[in-house]
């Protein structure tokens, strides 16, 4: 009796491992076919079929505005006098600059400094008949150097000239710079940023055409930035005080180039 009594309790554990078992094999079955739809999915979600193109815009342009820059510097023992005279010389330039239609927002002061200068002293001791000896020196005060720098923004663009020679005879230092630009750069930049993205799509489209596909969504952009301004005209520094006409200054013109690529996704 007992013998039969074990060998039911032995029967019943094995069929109990049995179903485990299968339980186990089916669970990893319908796991491993799960996760393949899922790996399948993601796949076909990250192939994208897709078209790049480049665009280009230009915009012509002249210049609306000239800049000039100029430093006024005086020297003296005094601190106070040396300012004084920076003071007087630029009063002078802005009453100038007004004659020839230049307002007081367009003249900015970019650079105020104040310098001690000193003079190396040497210390000597005798020697008898031989040279004296050097034995060091000292640094002694020779005055202070008072330096106001200056940037003019010339909107009448055919008083640029006027301007010019009125400054060299009103003891300015290191007039240099004189540069044409636009005032509304930024606008310009963006006007020609929006032709050559008007350019790509244009492209893409006739493109798309050809190929039989039809443009879905954007998913890529990129342009060449930068936009360097251009400069027309430069002046090379003039020295103060220099007799001269009223220079003629041509302003020309330039052209803002833009370069865009937009990646096209097709269907």
């Amino acid at each position: 009796m007992e013998n039969n009594t074990n060998n039911g309790m032995h029967w019943c554990s094995g069929r109990r491992a049995w179903r485990i078992l299968w339980v186990v094999i089916i669970a990893v079955i319908v796991g491993s076919a799960v996760a393949s739809g899922f790996g399948w999915r993601g796949h076909k979600n990250d192939q994208q079929d897709t078209i790049v193109i480049s665009g280009t815009g230009k915009v012509v342009v002249k210049p609306d505005m000239a800049t000039v820059s100029f430093s006024v510097m005086q020297e003296n023992m005094d601190v106070s006098k040396a300012s004084d005279a920076v003071n007087t010389k630029i009063a002078a330039i802005t009453k100038a600059l007004a004659a020839d239609g230049v307002a007081d927002a367009d003249i900015t002061t970019t650079d105020y400094s104040v310098y001690p200068r000193y003079n190396y002293v040497n210390t000597t001791v005798p020697n008898g008949s031989m040279m004296p000896i050097p034995v060091g020196g000292t640094q002694v005060l020779a005055g202070y150097d008072v330096t106001q720098s200056i940037e003019v923004k010339i909107r009448d663009l055919s008083k640029a000239g006027n301007v010019v020679t009125d400054l060299t005879g009103l003891g300015v230092t290191n007039m240099s710079g004189l540069n044409f630009t636009e005032d509304k750069y930024d606008d310009l930049v963006k006007q020609a940023r929006d032709q050559a993205i008007a350019d790509a799509r244009s492209q893409a489209d006739s493109l798309a055409k050809s190929l039989g596909v039809r443009l879905d969504k954007i998913v890529g952009y990129s342009d060449n930035g930068g936009y360097p301004r251009p400069m027309y005209a430069a002046m090379d520094g003039v020295a103060a005080g220099a007799p001269m006409k009223s220079a003629v200054l041509p302003a020309g013109e330039d052209t803002i180039t833009a370069n865009v690529s937009v990646t096209y996704e097709i269907q």
